[in-house]
Order: C-alpha cells, then structure tokens, then sequence
C-alpha cells in the first residue's frame, strides 16, 4: 500500500518514472511492477531480465510475461545487460556465499575465525552437504553448475600459479580431492588472499542474444556504485558495440546507438537527448566501432582506508561531448564541468 501511495503522487502530477532494484522476483511472483504501473499511469524500470544459474530457464518466462503486459500497453520495462554478471572476490571478504545459511555467517566473521572453521573437517562436512549436494534445499545463487564457474584469478604462492585460470572443479579433478576441500584447501594456505572469479548470471550466450534484441528491455545495468569492491558493470555499453554487435552481429551498429541513446532516453522521460538533432541536447560520445571494447579490469586501492574498487576501462573511445563541451579527449579530463543534475522535461518546464 505504501508503493502504491508514493506513486499516486506521480499519477496526480502527471510525470516521473520509478525504478526498482529488485523488482524482477515481485513482477514474476504477482506481477507487482505491472500493477504499479498501470494503477500510477507512469513507467515502471526494474531489475532485471537476465539468464540466471539457478533458474536458467525462467528469462523465458519473464520475458513471455514482459509481453503480455506491454502489449495491454502498460510500461514496465525490465533493465537487461550485455555482461555476464561475475563477482570478483577473496574468500576474507566476499559476498558470492550470501545465499547459504552455513557458508554465510562464516563469511562475516574474522579472518582468524574463518581460517579456523574452514579447516574443521565437521564443518567443511556441512558446507560440502550445502554447496555441492544441497541437502538445505535450493538456495540463491546454487545449482549443479556453480563450481564449474568459480574460476581462480591470481594465486599468493607461486607454486600455484598453475591454478590460475582454471575452475575450482578442475582443480580439484587435478588433485583428486573433493571441490569443498580442494577449495578450502587454497583458501587457507593462501591466507584467504586468493583472488577468485565467480560468475553468477548471463553465462549462457544465446540467452542473452535474445535477451539483448527483445525491444521491451532497457539495455543497461551497470553496478551503480553498491558494490563496487566486487564488480563494476559500466562497461555494458562498450561490450555490446564490441562483442555483440562487432563480433556476434546480433544487431546493426545502428539499433545498437539507438538501444543505448534514443530509447533510453525516451523510457526515463528526457525527450531532449538522444538524437543529433537541432535543439536537442549535444550529448554525443566519438568513438571508433572497429576498436571500440572494454578492457581488463583492474583494481585500485584509491577508497578511504586503502579498501579497493573495481575499474573498467575502455579503448576506442576519442571524446565524450557534455552539453556542447568536450569533457573527456581520448579518455583525459579537459577540466571543463559542464554536467548538471538531470531532470524530466516537465520539472524543467515547470522551473524555467
């Protein structure tokens, strides 16, 4: 009822667009982003249609259920992305376990207190029945394939540097020990400083073609900031110019620019931007469609504290243009500050 109010005041004003963070589970359940579109008159944005490990299939379902309801012409639009969603993490500091009610509050005590729990062989029993057998039953993030998809990044110790590179399933094949213990095995030799990759969603690419050309989806998705000590996200733009359009032609150069600026624009209200048009707002991005792609990421020390933040940078873009001035020239800063708080077409009419 509360929602429900919040958006009536946008109903009566006749403008806005609400966004939900986590608005997929709620639509699919009973249809809730649906329903508050329809009953405020306004947008609704949410997260989001992607391929998910635990319930591979299920996108169909949401997308078939996206379909019906725009077509009743009701907008509620989820975000989609053309990255496979992964964590970057050290088992010190990690929340790719937050799912599971024996991994996780051994995730959330002291290093010393993990390094202990991790190697009783009771509890090591526990977390095997959890993760590898699901005996708890289905939990967020867990299916068959989980382990297949945990890959090692960066070892401490030189002598396993043959790790890298390689899942933690292959690595416990190798040493002919149980996932579980190979696993926790690294973890303790390696004073929990392990640097893991572990992807969760959009693994499978044929999902996300379709996922990506189905026009009821705002392409988008990046991180936004909540976590950035484990991923990033914000070079969705770049990696669906590269890999999907350049190398996987899934759509022309051109519907890609448009999914990125045009329609985005249009769905969150701001009518002035998006097109190279006369009077429109000059916002424009130069980049080369033959080199244009993300880069490795790479991990800076730069948060108070020394606490880390993944970056993401991008080759094959030469300038990025804010409100008619060049801002970035082949990724420096100009020092021009011609970025102001974006507002709806109505508040500005309003406050002109």
């Amino acid at each position: 009822k509360e929602i429900f109010a919040l958006g009536d005041v946008l109903r009566d004003l006749g403008t806005g667009l609400i966004q939900s963070g986590g608005g997929n589970a709620a639509e699919m359940k009973d249809g809730l982003m649906s329903r508050l579109s329809e009953a405020t008159g306004r947008t609704v944005v949410y997260n989001n249609l992607g391929q998910t490990m635990r319930r591979p299939d299920q996108w169909k379902k949401h997308m078939a259920q996206v379909s019906e309801t725009t077509a009743k012409g009701i907008r509620a639009f989820p975000m989609c992305t053309p990255n496979r969603i992964t964590d970057y993490f050290q088992m010190r500091n990690t929340q790719t376990f937050r799912g599971l009610p024996v991994w996780h509050p051994i995730c959330l005590s002291s290093p010393e207190e993990m390094l202990k729990a991790y190697a009783d062989p009771e509890v090591r029993k526990k977390l095997h029945e959890e993760a590898v057998e699901f005996k708890n039953g289905p939990a967020i993030g867990i299916c068959s394939t989980w382990w297949d998809y945990m890959v090692v990044q960066t070892t401490v110790l030189p002598k396993n540097k043959w790790m890298e590179g390689k899942t933690v399933g292959e690595i416990a094949k190798t040493q002919g020990k149980g996932i579980i213990d190979a696993f926790l095995d690294l973890a303790i030799e390696e004073n929990l400083d392990t640097e893991l990759l572990h992807g969760e969603n959009n693994v499978d690419d044929a999902a996300v073609a379709q996922i990506l050309t189905y026009p009821n989806a705002v392409i988008g998705l990046s991180d936004g900031g909540a976590h950035v000590q484990f991923q990033s996200g914000y070079g969705f733009s770049t990696r669906l110019l590269s890999e999907w359009v350049r190398e996987k032609g899934i759509m022309t150069l051109e519907q890609a620019v448009r999914r990125l600026t045009f329609e985005s624009a249009s769905i969150f209200g701001l009518y002035d931007r998006g097109l190279l048009r006369p009077g429109m707002v000059a916002d424009i991005v130069i980049f080369d469609p033959d080199t244009v792609k993300p880069l490795p990421l790479e991990v800076l020390h730069d948060f108070p504290t020394g606490a880390k933040r993944i970056k993401e940078p991008a080759q094959g873009i030469h300038m990025t243009i804010v409100n008619g001035q060049v801002l970035l020239d082949e990724g420096k800063h100009t020092g021009a500050l011609p970025g102001r708080v974006l507002r709806n077409t109505y508040y500005r009419a309003q406050h002109a």
